[in-house]
């Protein structure tokens, strides 16, 4: 976008969720985890962004053996 051109865009949110019946599904399959089945580390409660971030986390100690200050735990 060049010097006093704007632009507008029309952002809408789509909310995507699943019930309890996904669990039959193998993780491979469903790659997602209910709240129940809490994987994390470092956080005690799941969410999509803190796995997210575990995961980067996991990635980066496993490459570089070190982790974020934020994630000194």
């Amino acid at each position: 976008i060049s010097t006093g051109f704007e632009v507008a865009a029309a952002i809408s949110p789509m909310s995507t969720y699943n019930t309890e019946d996904v669990m039959a599904f193998d993780l491979d399959k469903r790659a997602c985890y209910m709240e129940s089945e809490n994987i994390l580390e470092y956080h005690a409660n799941y969410s999509i962004s803190k796995c997210k971030i575990e995961c980067q986390t996991r990635t980066v100690l496993a490459k570089c053996a070190c982790r974020p200050y934020c994630n000194a735990g």
